[in-house]
């Protein structure tokens, strides 16, 4: 909460520097909607005589995912919904632009366009603060130890041995992000020996936001196109022939029956370079498929990435038809994840 609270303050400050307009702010304990995120505080924009009020999230990174978040969030609120963050770079702060997502942040760049004569657009303001590292919570093997704990019920309950056999993760590591859920209130004690996870809503959320920024572009994703099929070639594939699962678009599609997918995502152990050989895959940057890599042991649905995986996919891509998937799979699959323990 102290890295959130400094950056209000200093984005509040910088967009008083920049545009003149004064915002005033308060914490508030309202709770998104269905979707399950959080909406930090309330905002006072004076302007002309009149004040306009926002819902706001304070964010310490912006990344396409929280973007993505953001679009949902602004939908299923009422009032108006804005992002705070630390830095937007100008490419996220065009994007949101596109969106109509008000923002700001501390660096004096922002976006605000109330429909009724106040527009304000700045961007390209460099960041004065340094990047920090992020949490042991979600770094490469938190990320993956989470996914295990967010979509198997209980599991935080186990033994370490247990939780290890269960993920593969190191027990020294499954210690660590243990502590570093407990410290950042994701987790809670009865007695000496059991624990279970708390705030699973606004865990998820997070995990959704850190996966798309810092672990995804770690699995390794190439981009190909096919110089032997067109249109949606892969709905004749049977993706299990190679060991592997359908994420993004394509597996929004298959938990859904929703969608018509313009790109294809597939998770897999391997490069598929029987695949690549049978429909002529060439690497290409803009190609409709990409393949990455497998990282979990247990949780795939209907030939399909683990449903969190899936959601993340189609969040970070900030396109408003995938984000009505994205929620039609977080209300079926994610909502039941959330409940909290008696």
């Amino acid at each position: 909460m102290k890295a959130e609270t400094e950056i209000l303050k200093k984005a509040t400050r910088a967009l008083k520097e920049q545009t003149g307009l004064s915002v005033t702010y308060k914490y508030i304990s309202q709770k998104g909607s269905r979707s399950g995120y959080f909406i930090d505080v309330a905002l006072e924009l004076p302007f002309q005589h009149k004040i306009i009020n926002y819902v706001a999230e304070v964010n310490t990174r912006v990344n396409d995912a929280v973007i993505g978040s953001a679009v949902i969030q602004a939908k299923q609120t009422s009032n108006r919904f804005a992002l705070v963050g630390e830095y937007v770079t100008q490419t996220q702060a065009d994007k949101m632009r596109e969106l109509n997502i008000t923002f700001f942040d501390t660096a004096g760049n922002a976006y605000v366009n109330d429909g009724s004569g106040l527009y304000v657009f700045v961007s390209g303001r460099k960041s004065r603060t340094k990047e920090e590292k992020p949490l042991e919570l979600f770094s490469p093997t938190g990320i993956k130890l989470l996914l295990a704990l967010l979509t198997t019920p209980r599991l935080e309950t186990f033994d370490y041995r247990t939780i290890s056999d269960a993920t593969q993760v190191p027990r020294t590591s499954i210690g660590r992000v243990m502590n570093g859920l407990e410290k950042a209130g994701y987790l809670t004690r009865r007695g000496k020996q059991t624990r279970f996870l708390t705030n699973k809503k606004d865990l998820i959320k997070r995990w959704v936001e850190a996966y798309s920024e810092s672990y995804r572009s770690k699995l390794k994703p190439i981009r190909y196109h096919s110089t032997k099929s067109t249109g949606r070639w892969w709905e004749g594939v049977d993706i299990t022939e190679y060991n592997a699962v359908w994420g993004g678009e394509t597996g929004g599609q298959r938990l859904t029956k929703y969608l018509k997918p313009q790109t294809a995502t597939v998770y897999a152990d391997s490069n598929l370079t029987r695949l690549q050989a049978l429909r002529g895959l060439v690497r290409d940057e803009n190609g409709e498929v990409e393949i990455l890599r497998k990282f979990w042991t247990s949780g795939e649905v209907k030939n399909c990435a683990p449903p969190l995986v899936v959601y993340a996919d189609l969040v970070a891509t900030a396109d408003e038809r995938n984000l009505e998937i994205a929620q039609m799979i977080y209300d079926e699959y994610l909502t039941p994840l959330t409940k909290e323990n008696p």
